[in-house]
């Protein structure tokens, strides 16, 4: 054998691995792909179903008297949908937000920490619906 052929060879094996990696990982894309596209209503829903529960808790927190239709509607959206979530943050941020909102009834000073839970609840569900970061398995990644 030759010098030419032996690189030759070489050569096309070479080509053969990196067609072989790049069919790899455009399948891994394609499925990431569809993944997300699967995954679209449901995350339609859950960013419905946050935006409800930050409005009835900003509402909530910001009336003088409690709306029982409101404040049942946000119990209905923890104990229901927001179940659905990936996560229990959101649903625990409701949690203490109903229970801020039950002391208001006996004690109005419990109140003046409303906006603040209500604003808890906008925060939990944004760091429920944000992608994760691919820095967080890093030290000192968020």
């Amino acid at each position: 054998m030759t010098i030419w052929r032996i690189l030759t060879r070489a050569v096309l094996a070479c080509c053969a691995l990196a067609c072989i990696a790049a069919l790899a990982a455009f399948a891994l894309h394609w499925l990431h792909l569809r993944e997300r596209e699967a995954d679209a209503p449901l995350q339609a829903r859950k960013i419905a179903w946050c935006e409800e529960a930050s409005t009835l808790a900003a509402e909530l927190a910001l009336a003088e008297e409690e709306d029982p239709a409101a404040a049942d509607r946000l119990r209905a959206l923890r104990l229901g949908p927001m179940g659905l979530m990936d996560s229990p943050r959101a649903a625990d941020a409701i949690v203490a937000f109903d229970g801020l909102l039950k002391a208001r009834a006996a004690m109005p000073a419990a109140g003046d920490a409303l906006p603040a839970a209500a604003a808890g609840i906008a925060e939990a569900c944004r760091a429920e619906l944000s992608p994760p970061s691919p820095f967080a398995a890093l030290p000192g990644g968020r």
